[in-house]
């Protein structure tokens, strides 16, 4: 049988790169993805109506009424197989006999309206128009015939029994033909509208299916009293997977269905059992009368063949512990017989389920032929003379659940980890992010509710401060479940050039620059060479951003004679410099003697210095940012100097 998202496969989420620094990051705030249930709200079913509804109280509607048998007419009956399909759209079931010709049959019906006769496709064993006893032809045309003669035309062998029905997203629809009179145990392959046998596989008399696509790789599972197989059916006909064997042996499965995941369940002879992807059996629990099983969020939804009133188990799928009471599913009218019985389920992505119901009204043990009901079907039933019925036995149905109550949260994608250098010298960066995406397996693509929220509360388009920055990405779905993952931001500071750095560049660029075609220009450049060369003198630096007190001021002096020129040679029409080439130098002068003037001072603050000392200090640094302003950089330099010397006389 299918399961919940068998419909929505996910792409491989991509992997991202990573660097040291933020690997060590990750070792302390790790990058994960969690998620919690708020509350359940309504969620409206787009085609058979209703709303998302705690387990144990869903509703229940017939989604489609079978003709059964009516005054001894051989005509198909016993519900027996039923799958969705890929797309929802449509519901596959199989029939398995008839007490005068064995005719066996399956039948495709809308799984979005209830199913109205002469629009569904259907495809019946034997007996072509006019006549009984004949194998029916490959390729025919499937004909719903209905009325008093009960003939039908389609192609199954006679007697062979349809256990179980599967189908995949290419359109197939694989059907388990356990052997009857024709001992021809085999699970064919259709295509969608039932018109053309496709291919074929011969597992021993298989009773179930499952197919479940991994990648672009297609897997067919079959079940029977025999035990479980596995076929790779990415291309036909399917070759048996020798290497997927389950341990211990798993004997008796009536059928089984197959997790995104690869996890196996399989329900028959009175157990449900658990199996790794790998066919290692990892839970068994007792149910009896297990007939099929289907999966739906956390929980499995195991079928009971002989139980007419509470015949839905929930079991946890991790372990097979229960996960709450069994579910209640009406008699929807009629009266069901002690020989009423559930025997498929299948649940769709939004958590209704399916169920199929064989001989759910009339009959009762020992009196097949002979009972008499009367049952008014529903006026969608496949009924070719809707009214009252009286005399028929063997009524076949499927029902349709309202959504079960949706627990699990969207799965939130954050986008890759972000890991960045500062700007040298400032405490931000600015990063884009980027954003989420969402993916629910109810509401499917949910990232238009994703939010995103930094840790220090700031808009996601602000910088980003040097250090680890964390963003949690949430989105939600339509019964307010939650989901969350965590993106880290990681800004790593990089210091700035100290003050003699800067110097050393400026000389490099200025030497770069000489000579000038003009003499004039040309002395004037060298003048400035000499000036920012003289300041470099290692006898005035204790370090980097450090003068020597007795000297120090003969920095500032070479490099206000330096500015000097530099601004006569950016206003001289002759020079061949342009400002674009002669202002970052000057602004990078005047920037390295304001940072010796402020370093001084933090260390006299630091020091606890002279009051007095310091407020001139910083009187004269302001007096500098003045001058610096008026584009004035000699005459800066000039106060710079002056905040420099009372603030390394304050301490």
């Amino acid at each position: 049988m299918t399961n919940a998202i068998v419909k929505h496969e996910l792409p491989d989420e991509q992997a991202s790169s990573h660097t040291r620094r933020l690997s060590a990051a990750k070792s302390k705030l790790a990058h994960r993805c969690t998620t919690w249930m708020v509350g359940a709200a309504g969620m409206v079913a787009a085609s058979l109506g209703g709303i998302a509804t705690a387990q144990g109280q869903v509703t229940w509607q017939v989604q489609s009424d079978y003709f059964g048998e009516r005054n001894a007419i051989a005509q198909p009956r016993t519900i027996r197989g039923m799958a969705l399909s890929a797309d929802e759209a449509s519901v596959y079931t199989g029939l398995i006999q008839s007490p005068n010709t064995g005719s066996t049959s399956l039948r495709k019906v809308s799984a979005g309206i209830l199913a109205v006769p002469g629009t569904d496709h259907v495809i019946f064993g034997n007996g072509m128009p006019g006549g009984t006893g004949t194998f029916g032809q490959v390729g025919g045309q499937p004909v719903y015939a209905g009325g008093g003669t009960g003939t039908f035309q389609g192609w199954i062998d006679v007697g062979n029994s349809p256990e179980g029905i599967d189908t995949d997203d290419r359109g197939n629809v694989y059907v388990a033909l356990q052997s009857g009179i024709s001992n021809a145990s085999r699970i064919d392959i259709f295509n969608a509208d039932l018109t053309a046998q496709v291919s074929s596989v011969t597992p021993p008399s298989p009773t179930g299916v499952s197919v479940r696509r991994f990648g672009n790789s297609y897997y067919l599972y079959s079940a029977s009293a025999s035990g479980l197989q596995r076929w790779n059916a990415t291309s036909f006909p399917p070759t048996l997977d020798l290497s997927w064997i389950p341990t211990p042996f798993v004997a008796g499965a009536r059928n089984l269905t197959v997790d995104s995941d690869g996890t196996v369940f399989a329900a028959g002879n009175n157990q449900v059992t658990r199996l790794d992807p790998d066919g290692t059996v990892t839970h068994t629990v007792t149910v009896t009368n297990a007939a099929d099983v289907a999966v739906f969020q956390n929980k499995i939804y195991v079928i009971k063949r002989q139980s007419p009133t509470q015949p839905i188990v929930v079991l946890n799928k991790a372990d097979l512990t229960s996960a709450g009471p069994d579910l209640v599913v009406p008699a929807l009218g009629g009266t069901r017989g002690d020989l009423s019985q559930f025997t498929s389920i299948d649940v769709s992505h939004d958590g209704r389920l399916y169920v199929s119901e064989e001989n759910y009204t009339g009959a009762t043990s020992g009196s097949n032929s002979g009972a008499v009901t009367t049952y008014v079907p529903p006026v969608t039933s496949f009924n070719p003379t809707p009214g009252t019925i009286t005399g028929r036995i063997y009524f076949d149905r499927v029902l349709a659940s309202s959504p079960l109550a949706d627990e699990v949260a969207p799965e939130v994608t954050c986008p890759p980890d972000i890991d960045v250098d500062a700007p040298p010298g400032q405490p931000t960066a600015n990063v884009d992010p980027g954003m989420a995406t969402a993916f629910d397996d109810v509401d499917g693509d949910v990232s238009a509710s994703v939010m995103g929220t930094r840790s220090d509360n700031l808009a996601l388009n602000d910088p980003y401060p040097v250090g680890t920055t964390i963003i949690t990405w949430t989105a939600s779905d339509s019964a307010n479940n939650v989901g969350q993952c965590e993106q880290i931001i990681m800004v790593t500071a990089v210091n700035a050039p100290g003050p003699r750095a800067i110097k050393q560049a400026v000389l490099s660029q200025l030497q770069s620059l000489s000579p000038l075609p003009v003499k004039k220009d040309d002395d004037k450049l060298k003048a400035a060479i000499n000036g920012v060369a003289k300041s470099l003198l290692s006898q005035y630096w204790i370090d980097d951003s450090h003068l020597v007190e007795s000297t120090g001021t003969k920095v500032f002096d070479g490099e206000k004679e330096a500015a000097k020129k530099l601004r006569e040679l950016r206003d001289s029409n002759q020079s061949g410099l342009t400002p674009a080439q002669l202002n970052p130098l000057i602004n990078d002068l005047v920037g390295a003697d304001r940072t010796l003037a402020t370093t001084a001072i933090s260390d006299a603050i630091a020091a606890n210095g002279n009051a007095a000392k310091i407020n001139k200090a910083q009187a004269a640094l302001a007096k500098g940012d003045q001058k610096a302003a008026q584009g004035k950089p000699d005459e800066a330099i000039t106060e710079y100097k002056n905040a420099w010397k009372e603030a390394v006389g304050a301490y």
